[in-house]
């Protein structure tokens, strides 16, 4: 059955369109916009606007990782309720499993794309026990269907992600990371063999690699200045040489792909205000002329590759990703009136919110580029709730994972990866940005479940070791000296943990095990025995990414909650436990995909995050472009 399935890869045309899918301008496009179009009130320079089209929606998560087949009739992928490879048909909508020996989240597929003859596929695959991403290509034709080799064996701490074959299906062009953090782009013989580094970057890394179809020249987009987001477009020739930018200004470009006849290079565009396509005419890995408006109404939309009919399929992030704020009475803790947006940016990780000790900021982690994605390169954005102002820090991080603010308002723990990609904890100064380094390790995730005491003094933190099981850590902020204070053995585990206001005892929520579903207990701050304060029943738990937020001046604990049978998080409920005798009653917000709830130190108002956002697979037809507009300025 798997090589039938296969072996069609090659030569079969993309159904057009899913049933009740409908094309054009005027379709159910989520690219309507009320921010307006990119170039004005025109969509394209083009005599004929290319149709856009979904080919599914919201059900299913669509990530950057995803990658056409050739014909355009598959979608190679992650099953990441397995880690598997697999692919998916969109003429049938199955699921064709391509591995089966993934145990996620230790060991897993990852970034996947078949070959241009259909024969092949290439992935990563992330292995927990060496902590290594190889490269591998499994064979999609008979009678080899099916096997897979390693072609390139990875570094610890590193990955290569495969972005490219060569038109003779001979040579994968991957972005690599070696343990060092630095990064770079190379070209893997698919039989096998030492890698050939095209470019070398530092710890900054290129993306949306797409080859010209003659096989000669590849485009990239990268941010050319190290603390901003905003990346630009260059090619370069697979032997290195002749590397420039295709356009002099300055902007958060990304390359979408070639043009089948590669005269042209489609990339993406926000320079004028919403996301747009344009075509830059090329010539022998040059630009010769000025670029032509495709499609202006792209809205969120991310690449995923062109197909041999130049059919560009895209990505287009819906749902809502923002801060919400709401006024609190500090006598009662009830929520007084309904919360508010504060229209952040969809790039704000939704597990990062600390209140400053003035109650009147917010800090957030706000993703820098185009995606909309939870991990990578990322500053810091205060913003005022009373005020409209915002201030941006950049501190030298390539990761930021969370962050809260010391007592006495003069720097930020912040908890991420260095330009090296070492994980650790660090104060950052809010006058200067500099930056003190706390502690660092080599573990992934130093500084899980975070908690920092009223004083300032010290934190604590959640270690897991290769058991699962996991351990309570006390870091000293001044001297980086750490000592573990409890241990929880496999299998429970750790939910949520905060530090009580007088900074004497932790709060924490604990599963597995005796506990079951989950309870929330008290623990002295020395280590010692467990007070449990509420067990959660059958039917619901508590959920990680929310946390505990203190009101009434520590005499309650807000906490959330997910029923049992909501396996997606979609509706979590903050709830408030009284301390002094255990009794719980709702918080009054609405229930949805709820992270980090934190309440302000004065306890006049609450903040968190909604992290809605969903994804859909796009498709739009091949631009036909007319020699009238090819080149002709169009005031971009």
């Amino acid at each position: 059955m798997l090589v039938r399935h296969l072996t069609l890869i090659m030569g079969i045309s993309v159904c057009a369109a899913e049933s009740g899918c409908t094309p054009g301008p005027g379709s159910s496009d989520p690219a309507k916009t009320s921010a307006g179009n990119a170039a004005g009130s025109r969509i394209t320079d083009l005599r004929i606007s290319p149709a856009t089209r979904r080919l599914y929606g919201a059900n299913e998560w669509v990530s950057a990782e995803l990658r056409p087949s050739p014909d355009g009739r598959y979608i190679s992928m992650t099953d990441w309720s397995t880690g598997n490879l697999a692919l998916r048909d969109l003429t049938t909508h199955s699921m064709i499993a391509l591995t089966h020996k993934a145990s996620f989240p230790d060991d897993f597929a990852e970034t996947s794309l078949i070959s241009p003859d259909g024969k092949s596929i290439a992935y990563g695959w992330y292995a927990e026990a060496n902590r290594k991403f190889d490269l591998r290509v499994m064979s999609l034709a008979a009678p080899d269907s099916g096997k897979s080799r390693v072609v390139y064996a990875g570094t610890p701490q590193g990955f290569t992600m495969p972005q490219s074959w060569t038109p003779d299906s001979r040579n994968i062009i991957a972005i690599m990371q070696i343990g060092d953090g630095t990064t770079g782009i190379a070209l893997i013989p698919a039989s096998g063999g030492e890698p050939k580094r095209i470019r070398s970057f530092d710890w900054r890394y290129p993306d949306d690699l797409s080859l010209s179809p003659d096989g000669r020249w590849l485009a990239y987009d990268f941010p050319s200045e190290e603390n901003s987001g905003m990346r630009d477009v260059f090619v370069i020739s697979l032997n290195g040489e002749g590397e420039r930018a295709i356009s002099s200004e300055k902007g958060d470009d990304f390359v979408v792909g070639w043009t089948r006849d590669g005269s042209r290079l489609l990339y993406g565009s926000e320079r004028s205000g919403a996301r747009a396509v344009w075509a830059m005419p090329m010539s022998n890995g040059r630009s010769t002329g000025s670029p032509v408006l495709v499609r202006s109404d792209m809205w969120r939309m991310f690449p995923l590759g062109i197909t041999r009919a130049g059919n560009v399929f895209y990505g287009v992030h819906t749902g809502t990703r923002d801060s919400f704020v709401a006024p609190m009475d500090p006598v009662t803790g009830r929520v007084t009136s309904a919360p508010k947006a504060m229209n952040a940016p969809v790039t704000i990780s939704p597990f990062s919110l600390a209140w400053s000790p003035d109650s009147k900021h917010l800090a957030q982690v706000i993703l820098r580029g185009h995606r909309p994605g939870v991990y990578g390169p990322s500053d810091i954005l205060i913003r005022s709730v009373e005020q409209d102002d915002e201030r941006r820090l950049t501190p030298r991080l390539s990761r930021i994972t969370g962050l809260s603010w010391l007592p006495d308002g003069s720097a930020l723990i912040v908890r991420g990866a260095n330009m090296k990609g070492r994980y650790g904890i660090y104060s950052v100064d809010l006058k200067t940005a500099k930056m003190r380094v706390i502690a660092e390790s080599p573990k992934n995730w130093l500084g899980r479940l975070f908690a920092l005491e009223p004083a300032g003094r010290n934190a604590y933190f959640v270690e897991v070791d290769t058991l699962g099981g996991s351990y309570i850590t006390r870091l000293d902020l001044q001297t980086g000296a750490m000592q573990r204070i409890h241990a929880f053995p496999a299998p429970k585990f750790m939910v949520a943990m905060a530090v009580s206001p007088d900074g004497r005892h932790l709060m924490l929520a604990v599963r597995g095990g005796e506990y079951d579903r989950g309870i929330i207990a008290q623990l002295p701050v020395t280590g010692g025995t467990l007070k449990e304060i509420y067990r959660f029943n059958k039917s619901e738990a508590p959920v990680n990414g929310t946390g505990f937020a203190w009101s009434r001046e520590g005499r309650e604990l807000l906490f959330g909650v997910v029923q049992a049978s909501d396996t997606a998080y979609a509706k979590i409920d903050v709830r408030v436990l009284s301390i002094s005798d255990g009794t719980v009653r709702p918080l009054g917000i609405p229930p949805g995909k709820i992270a980090m709830v934190r309440v302000s130190r004065d306890g006049r108002r609450i903040a968190y995050n909604v992290n809605d956002m969903v994804s859909e697979l796009w498709m739009m037809d091949e631009p036909v472009f007319d020699s009238s507009v090819a080149g002709k300025d169009r005031g971009h």
